[in-house]
C-alpha cells in the first residue's frame, strides 16, 4: 500500500496520507453485544448477537440496523404485539438509556447492550 519514492521526509507524508485513505475508506470497526428479553428475542430468533459496526455508531443507528438485519426487529421494537409504543428499557454498560439521549450515545468497542421490558406487576391487595 505504501508509496515510496525517496527515503526522508516526503516518504513518510506518503505513508500518513495512504493510512488516512485507508482509515477513511475502511474506518475502524467495534464489536457490540446485544441481548434480547422477550418478545424481542423471539423477533430476533437469538437471545444474543454480536454485531461489527463502525466506530462512532450511535444507539439510534444500532437500532436502525437491527432493523435491517432481523425483520421482525421493528414491528417488535415498536410494541405493536403489546399494545404499548416502544415499551423497553435499552441499558448500555449497566446503566438506562432513554430514547432522548440515542442519537448522541455513542458504543464503544466491547459495550454489552440489553433491551428489556421493565418489570410490572406484582401480587394484589388483599
Amino acid at each position: 500500500f505504501f508509496i515510496l519514492a525517496q527515503e526522508g521526509r516526503e516518504t513518510k507524508a506518503r505513508e500518513i496520507g495512504v493510512r488516512a485513505l485507508f482509515m477513511a475508506k475502511w474506518p475502524t470497526m467495534i464489536r457490540v453485544t446485544i441481548r434480547f428479553g422477550e418478545p424481542l428475542r423471539k423477533a430476533v430468533g437469538q437471545r444474543r448477537v454480536t454485531l461489527e459496526l463502525p466506530e462512532q455508531t450511535t444507539v439510534t443507528q444500532l437500532l436502525e440496523e437491527l432493523a435491517a438485519r432481523y425483520p421482525g426487529f421493528e414491528a417488535a421494537w415498536r410494541g405493536e404485539d403489546l399494545g404499548r409504543e416502544t415499551p423497553y428499557i435499552l441499558f448500555l454498560r449497566g446503566r438506562p438509556v432513554t430514547a432522548g439521549h440515542y442519537a448522541q450515545t455513542l458504543l464503544q468497542d466491547g459495550d454489552q447492550v440489553q433491551i428489556v421490558l421493565p418489570v410490572v406487576g406484582g401480587a394484589p391487595d388483599g
